[in-house]
């Protein structure tokens, strides 16, 4: 219900209330004033936190009971704190996964939604605030992010004006599956011959630089041949296009092959051993071989694009 997600007798609208970034999470704007939520304790790398729920009721008598940063809202009901929806059999890019695991601190590399990411390097630093044509808002290697920086009303997007990064943006329509800002292909391969168009990865190219995809900047990016994998992969495996299928794929390479999980890499797929789990590195189901390996600066023991590793 709109309850669930606000309180319309305490809301308000007025922009000094919009969300504020920190190093703990967005400050929950006005638009969220009086909502419950749970607020998490973490614990080791990959392990549930603990949740207490946090009523948002009598707020101004009782602060403890108010939700102070925009995610713990949506954890209420994406996170452990609940019963998830049942998994579907043979489909994990579709599951249902404990947020309040994905996004712990203490994991190897994840979005900055509790706390800034944990890659400063200078790659990183030129990614951020390298060009893109799709560039929506410019986050620093210090900074976090909100979840409706990526999971918004597309209708609200304006390329050409586009809203600040605390303002208002409801995750209540998209015309992007997932309730995204903006597309970002991540299930459908690329047959072999089907060309890199940098659009269908538009989603991630509102904060990275699109350079080290498509060839004219290598220097935004710790590992040199995204453009390789992106852009030339002739292909020598025709097993089909779904991401859930081992061996499928044959052509260039979609980003979701290697960052399977985005929001962090805490979920592996199957028999994989990430060895290092720097840059959310994590690999997909059509990625085959026991013991599929990232050692932080290269692939080893699994077969990709018909090619052994």
């Amino acid at each position: 219900q709109c309850a669930d997600c606000h309180n319309s007798h305490r809301a308000t609208a007025k922009t000094t209330r919009d969300g504020v970034s920190t190093l703990t999470g967005w400050e929950a704007s006005g638009r969220l004033e009086g909502v419950s939520g749970v607020q998490v304790v973490n614990g080791a790398a990959g392990t549930a936190p603990s949740y207490t729920f946090l009523s948002g009721v009598d707020t101004n008598v009782v602060p403890a009971n108010a939700v102070t940063r925009e995610y713990q809202l949506c954890f209420k009901c994406h996170s452990g704190f609940t019963t998830q929806l049942p998994n579907i059999v043979g489909k994990p890019s579709r599951d249902r996964l404990d947020k309040g695991v994905e996004f712990n601190p203490n994991n190897p590399s994840y979005h900055p939604i509790e706390a800034p990411g944990k890659n400063t390097s200078p790659a990183m630093i030129a990614s951020l605030s390298g060009y893109s044509p799709y560039r929506q808002w410019t986050f620093g290697i210090g900074d976090t992010i909100r979840c409706s920086n990526c999971h918004a009303s597309s209708t609200k997007y304006n390329q050409a004006t586009p809203p600040a990064a605390g303002s208002s943006l409801p995750a209540h329509t998209s015309q992007v599956a997932g309730i995204l800002l903006a597309p970002y292909r991540n299930r459908v391969l690329k047959p072999v011959g089907e060309a890199y168009n940098a659009a269908e990865f538009k989603l991630c190219f509102m904060c990275h630089a699109t350079g080290p995809f498509d060839g004219t900047n290598s220097s935004a990016t710790n590992w040199t041949k995204h453009n390789g994998h992106t852009n030339t992969r002739t292909g020598t495996n025709a097993g089909g296009q779904d991401i859930d299928s081992p061996s499928a794929n044959g052509g260039n390479a979609i980003c979701s092959e290697c960052h399977y999980r985005i929001h962090s890499a805490t979920y592996k797929v199957g028999t994989q051993s990430i060895t290092s789990a720097r840059g959310m590195v994590n690999f997909s189901p059509n990625v085959v071989g026991a013991g599929a390996a990232w050692n932080g600066s290269g692939c080893s023991n699994f077969t990709c694009h018909g090619k052994r590793h």
